[in-house]
């Protein structure tokens, strides 16, 4: 995964790896606090995936991402960890 400035395009970070993590998803921008860019997290949407992590064919249909700009990112009841 790639995070880009919106107006210029130059990139923030490059080469993030996509992946779930634990509680029941990862910060995966956790390591980039400092930029102040946000957090990013996986979340499985459906009980009944055929595979227990996200790839291209699967994103946005049995994972979806999530970014949030605050310090807790939260959705529904999943709290984004940092822990992968």
């Amino acid at each position: 995964m790639d995070v880009l400035d919106a107006i210029t395009r130059k990139p923030y970070v490059t080469g993030v790896p996509i992946v779930r993590g634990e509680n029941p998803c990862a910060d995966l921008l956790d390591q980039f606090a400092y930029k102040g860019i946000g957090k990013v997290g996986v979340i499985k949407i459906t009980d009944n995936p055929p595979t227990d992590r996200p790839d291209a064919h699967n994103l946005g249909v049995e994972y979806t991402l999530v970014w949030g700009d605050d310090t807790r990112l939260e959705v529904g009841n999943i709290a984004l960890g940092s822990k992968l």
